[in-house]
């Protein structure tokens, strides 16, 4: 007998002791009882619900496909509403998915709950709804969507035989449609638009695990509403569903995919978005190297796109952050801009000032490119190198004035290495070498042209 059940007892009772005649009668308030009734309201109705107990719940499990139903009692098949959506190891497959043996468990709680809703088998029913993971969901069981459509047409009655309704209950008053076939098409749009941190209420409430296929639609969801945004509209919620994927990896390829693709569609495409590229290197990798699988998923100018951002980056590096006396080089900057289209990897080389220092600058850049940066010995500390290929050939620059440019038919070393010598970048192999003298762009612009590569067409 729930507290609930207990109390309306209570007032029931009290009330007849007000008889006609004696109406007007004051009595005593039973302060010795409302203390108890917080005590045990406290111990045995707390708002935070019961648990999963596997074991006990895999005894159940086997009570039932042992004995049948009737076998049942109601601690029973409390256990048995907390399993239907777990796996052990030791059994093939999850009992949601036995449709038979399920489908017979919820037309007895279909019965029961047209009495009375019983909030701790109503609740754990809850928890095995949004157990399924993902790709369990996509199959639409049929036990899980009667499951669905019990805890959707047995809510009101839940909700009416409660006198103080829980804090999940209100959640599911606010959102009827978690129990409904498109579950989180309006809280996926509420969730980016409103400053209220309605997920973290959700997911905590209801108890919902990070596997839950609950995620995988709400993601899917936004994606779906935000790709039909304009350009402003789509950029200001592209951090909003990176966190949601950090906070989900599982599904954060999904979500690069998407909002990389999307971006690609913009006018913004040219303009380097901070969050989408690091985040990508951190999880696929840098697009520069064609052994990394991820970039397969996005379109071949989605890929061209992101490609074209680490080269301006590394180039505006270079330029500025890492020239000698932090003298930023436009000249060389315009200049090699003029090949960016063409430039399909780039690699920076850091002396030791650059590979060390803790200047904010310095750091931030290190951590936004690990694994795309080597380290430069055997020079200065302040130079660095800055390697580039177009098309068979590599280009090598150094940031300190005094070093010319070399161009070499294939890299003069493993572009996989950790560390490299400055005379191993200086290797007597190179084709060319261009000192950066005088009117050094004309000169080099005949050397390239002669070599087939030519400056982007505007």
């Amino acid at each position: 007998m729930s507290i609930e059940s207990l109390e309306k007892m209570f007032q029931q009772t009290l009330a007849l002791t007000r008889t006609t005649h004696n109406q007007d009668m004051v009595l005593v308030q039973p302060i010795g009882l409302q203390k108890q009734l917080a005590i045990l309201e406290a111990r045995y109705d707390s708002p935070k619900e019961a648990v999963l107990d596997k074991e006990k719940t895999l005894i159940a499990i086997l009570l039932l496909e042992s004995r049948g139903v009737p076998a049942l009692t109601l601690r029973d098949w409390k256990y048995i509403a907390w399993g239907l959506s777990v796996h052990y190891s030791s059994r093939p497959q999850k009992l949601i998915f036995n449709t038979p043996l399920c489908n017979q468990i919820l037309t007895h709680f279909e019965g029961v709950f047209s009495i009375t809703v019983n909030r701790s088998i109503w609740w754990a029913l809850l928890f095995s709804y949004f157990a399924l993971e993902k790709s369990e969901k996509e199959k639409y069981p049929p036990s899980w969507v009667k499951l669905r459509n019990l805890l959707s047409n047995s809510f009101s009655r839940l909700y009416s035989e409660t006198s103080k309704p829980r804090d999940w209950m209100l959640v599911l008053k606010e959102y009827p449609e978690l129990l409904m076939e498109s579950p989180t098409k309006k809280l996926a749009v509420q969730i980016l638009t409103q400053k209220q941190d309605k997920l973290s209420l959700i997911r905590g409430n209801l108890n919902i695990a990070p596997s839950s296929w609950f995620f995988s639609d709400l993601i899917a969801e936004q994606l779906k509403y935000v790709s039909t945004l304009d350009d402003a509209g789509f950029k200001q919620n592209i951090d909003k569903i990176l966190l949601l994927g950090q906070e989900h990896p599982a599904y954060l390829s999904q979500i690069l995919q998407s909002l990389l693709d999307r971006y690609a569609l913009s006018k913004m495409r040219q303009d380097i978005h901070e969050s989408l590229k690091k985040i990508a290197l951190e999880t696929w990798g840098s697009p520069q190297f064609n052994n990394t699988a991820s970039w397969a998923l996005v379109k071949k100018e989605t890929k061209e796109m992101v490609l074209q951002w680490f080269v301006r980056a590394d180039l505006e590096a270079f330029f500025s952050l890492l020239q000698d006396d932090n003298n930023s080089d436009k000249r060389r900057l315009k200049y090699w801009m003029r090949f960016i289209n063409q430039i399909s990897y780039t690699r920076l080389v850091l002396g030791g000032t650059a590979f060390s220092s803790r200047g904010l600058n310095f750091v931030k850049f290190r951590n936004d490119n690990k694994g795309r940066f080597s380290r430069l010995t055997g020079g200065t500390h302040s130079n660095n190198a800055f390697i580039i290929r177009i098309g068979n050939y590599f280009i090598i620059e150094f940031s300190e004035t005094g070093n010319a440019c070399f161009i070499f038919r294939k890299s003069p070393v493993d572009l996989s290495g950790d560390s490299y010598k400055l005379a191993e970048l200086k290797d007597y192999s190179y084709v060319e070498k261009i000192s950066h003298s005088s009117n050094w762009e004309s000169r080099l612009d005949q050397v390239l042209m002669g070599l087939g590569v030519y400056p982007n067409i505007r």
